[in-house]
């Protein structure tokens, strides 16, 4: 695997462990509603939700980026008789 793909990979895995943060902070927010009053947890609730489509969409960005350089190097791989390491994916 190259470095650019290893990052990739690593980028992509950060991206989803950060949307993953957020899907967390928003359970935590339902499970703590009675604590709330109306309007703060309406507050809380809508930075939080703005915040994961964020991530969702960097999340998505950075998985696509990685699967085109992923297939970029398969086909490089399938046309080059001396190999490269096999890309493995984010998990």
């Amino acid at each position: 695997m190259t470095v650019e793909l290893e990052f990739a990979r690593f980028e992509t895995n950060a991206a989803f462990d950060r949307l993953h943060y957020w899907q967390q902070k928003l359970r935590d927010l339902l499970n703590a509603s009675d604590n709330y009053t109306v309007d703060a947890f309406d507050l809380s609730a809508r930075k939080i939700i703005g915040s994961m489509l964020n991530a969702n969409l960097r999340a998505l960005s950075k998985f696509h980026h990685f699967e085109c350089l992923r297939e970029r190097m398969e086909a490089i791989s399938n046309t080059d008789p001396s190999g490269s390491d096999s890309p493995e994916s984010p998990r």
